[in-house]
């Protein structure tokens, strides 16, 4: 991204954005291939133009560059890493590989070891896929072991692309569209199923209720908890709307929603239209997902808790052949029902005014 770009996407940001604590969300590909005078600029001209507000940058990695001059950056300039691992080693080293083929999972190690040493704030980000999605139990201790007291899951959910799709070069099908369903394709090897989803997500709530409530944060299950205490859970996917995250490609393009980088989302681009505008025009984007709802999920007595998940996937066919239905509805299902007495519990003694535990303070 040139700094002209980045500048007038910074300056537009913090514009819009009048609250005293402001974060920016660096994604990739992978974001430290920019390189560290990359993100010296962008925090230059953040506080060039923040006015002395709190600025929170985010930084989402694969860990492989990390240095201690990398570290030694974030750490002086405040920035929150996200980093990619996937399990131990052998789970990790299944699906990331370096450019030339070679597994990573050292790497990441080493970027880990390195964060530690010069206290650099991470948590981690887990894709669940058909290699570890069955291993639960061993995901969560090992995350537990190196993590920093968060954990973010993230589910495989690909479909393999139409011969159309393939022509124009794509490896995954386009997703649906805002009004659901797109047709029936094959689901890529590497994605889960909702069993398996539903599965694992009930293994480690059992495993952190036992052992780490109140010591563990798990993203998941705060946002469940933010939905059962009416609150914002803090994931776009479990929202009743979303539209509000808009994905800007270096050349200046926004687009609806980083899942949705594709010509049809299109917006426009901030040379030609203010970043304000440009994200008013999400705003069908965004309400579609409460709109379009198929009857199954309206009459769903957790569906509160969902929200029909990401738009992304909602590919399915309810039985009774309405389209939007949410592909990891069933493992939604299975999780909510089996932890729904537990989380009852939990709001009724946040509601009495009992002193909860660890992570559920933030949603009071």
């Amino acid at each position: 991204m040139s700094k002209s770009v980045l500048e007038r996407f910074i300056s537009q940001y913090l514009e819009i954005n009048t609250c005293d604590e402001v974060e920016f969300v660096w994604q990739g590909g992978e974001p430290t291939l920019c390189g560290i005078d990359f993100y010296k600029m962008v925090v230059s001209l953040q506080k060039e133009y923040g006015n002395g507000r709190k600025i929170l940058n985010i930084l989402q990695t694969n860990g492989t560059l990390l240095t201690d001059a990398w570290c030694e950056f974030l750490a002086e300039n405040d920035f929150l890493v996200g980093i990619s691992v996937d399990g131990p080693e052998g789970m990790h080293n299944a699906y990331r590989h370096d450019s030339n083929g070679r597994k990573v999972f050292s790497k990441v190690m080493h970027g880990i070891e390195l964060m530690r040493k010069y206290r650099v704030s991470y948590n981690t980000i887990t894709v669940l896929n058909n290699e570890n999605v069955s291993h639960p139990e061993e995901v969560y201790d090992f995350l537990k072991k190196i993590g920093n007291g968060y954990m973010q899951f993230i589910p495989m959910v690909e479909r393999m692309p139409a011969i159309f799709e393939e022509e124009q070069g794509m490896i995954w099908s386009e997703p649906p569209g805002t009004l659901g369903y797109s047709g029936r394709k094959i689901m890529s090897p590497m994605s889960i199923t909702p069993k398996q989803f539903g599965d694992f997500y009930i293994a480690v709530f059992e495993k952190w209720l036992k052992e780490d409530i109140g010591k563990q944060v798990v993203q998941f299950f705060e946002a469940t908890l933010g939905n059962h205490l009416g609150k914002p859970p803090g994931m776009c996917a479990f929202e009743r709307v979303c539209g509000h995250a808009g994905a800007l490609e270096h050349n200046g393009d926004l687009y609806s929603c980083d899942h949705f980088v594709y010509p049809r989302y299109l917006l426009g681009n901030i040379f030609d239209m203010p970043l304000w505008d440009l994200m008013e025009k999400n705003r069908d984007f965004g309400i579609s997902k409460a709109l379009n709802l198929p009857k199954k999920c309206i009459d769903c007595e957790v569906g509160y808790l969902c929200n029909g998940g990401c738009i992304k996937h909602r590919f399915c066919m309810t039985e009774d052949n309405e389209k939007g239905l949410n592909y990891l509805c069933e493992g939604y299902y299975a999780f909510f029902t089996h932890t729904l007495p537990h989380f009852q519990r939990m709001r009724q003694s946040i509601l009495q005014g009992e002193e909860p535990a660890g992570e559920f303070k933030e949603q009071i």
